[in-house]
């Protein structure tokens, strides 16, 4: 039997409308955010209740006045046979709106690996670049090595979201510690404490999400310190430290409107520090900058048992032009 044009046409138009409301719902429904899959879900409800609530006056209402008629005059009318078939209909686009997206995600997670792949081709090479002008240039190798170890260890090809982020985020600090090789180089509180914020990044991609814990008010203080007066502690932690969920790193900053303090405290385990080769000089070395810039910078290093704490302590106050406070 020939099927009018004016059939064809409506039956499309309706498959059309019920698979972009469910290709969308069914998008949203395949998200984890929760918001998202309950978008999804009202979706789905919406599209459900317009299948079973407008269908049979669309089909034997409204349509036949446009002169689209399904119904043969001749044929009696079965309502179980009608709801049948509609919900034969509905699961046939669900199917296929379910299948797209599918397919659709499946293409974009494939892009997206394909473009991480690129990029972290260019930031290891990048990385590996840094580490070699670090290394002949002698530059805080214990830091960078910390680093680095901690890092790499963590990353796979199992997920390639997190591993390339964590390569920016490394390399980032790699080209901030080349900048360590200015020994009367002077930085902004705010930008050494981006750079703490970044090894705490690296250091939970390696020991876990709740092995570090990093407390600090929003406004940062407003003044200038040796660079590396705050890296050097967390660096050490992150060398020397037993750091687990059960026994996590504590790094606290606080501050009012004449002084800044920074505290770090961790467990470790003598045998662990013993085994790690080191000259031990990296405190030293700072405090002696320090006394030698006459910075209004106190460090003070406390070992009580498995507990290691540092406390730095600091004046806000800002660099004249002729280079004192």
């Amino acid at each position: 039997m020939e099927i009018p044009l004016s059939h064809i046409t409506a039956a499309s138009a309706l498959f059309a409308f019920f698979y972009m409301v469910l290709f969308v719902a069914c998008w949203y429904l395949v998200m984890t955010d929760w918001y998202n899959r309950l978008i999804g879900a009202m979706l789905t409800l919406l599209a459900v209740g317009l299948a079973m609530c407008c269908m049979y006056p669309m089909l034997y209402d409204w349509l036949p006045r446009l002169g689209v008629v399904f119904q043969r005059a001749d044929t009696d009318f079965d309502l179980g046979e009608f709801r049948s078939r509609i919900l034969t209909a509905f699961s046939f686009v669900w199917t296929c709106a379910f299948a797209m997206v599918f397919l659709v995600r499946n293409a974009q997670k494939k892009a997206a690996i394909r473009k991480a792949e690129v990029e972290r081709e260019a930031l290891m090479v990048s990385i590996e670049d840094l580490r070699v002008r670090i290394e002949v240039k002698n530059l805080a190798p214990h830091f960078i090595e910390a680093v680095i170890a901690t890092t790499m260890g963590k990353l796979t090809m199992d997920n390639q979201d997190d591993y390339l982020d964590t390569l920016m985020v490394l390399s980032e600090v790699m080209r901030y510690a080349l900048k360590m090789q200015e020994a009367e180089l002077d930085i902004r509180f705010a930008d050494e404490w981006r750079q703490v914020e970044n090894l705490v990044r690296l250091g939970k991609s390696y020991f876990g999400d709740r092995s570090l814990i990093l407390e600090a008010p929003v406004d940062k203080p407003d003044t200038y310190i040796p660079i590396g007066t705050l890296l050097a502690p967390v660096e050490n932690m992150m060398k020397y430290a037993t750091l687990t969920t059960a026994s996590p790193g504590h790094i606290v900053l606080m501050s009012d409107n004449r002084q800044w303090r920074f505290r770090s405290s961790n467990r470790f385990r003598q045998e662990k520090r013993n085994s790690i080769p080191g000259t031990r000089m990296g405190f030293i070395l700072m405090q002696q900058r320090i006394d030698a810039g006459n910075w209004p910078i106190r460090i003070e290093r406390v070992e009580d048992g498995d507990c290691f704490t540092v406390h730095v302590a600091g004046e806000i106050a800002t660099i004249l032009s002729n280079g004192t406070w």
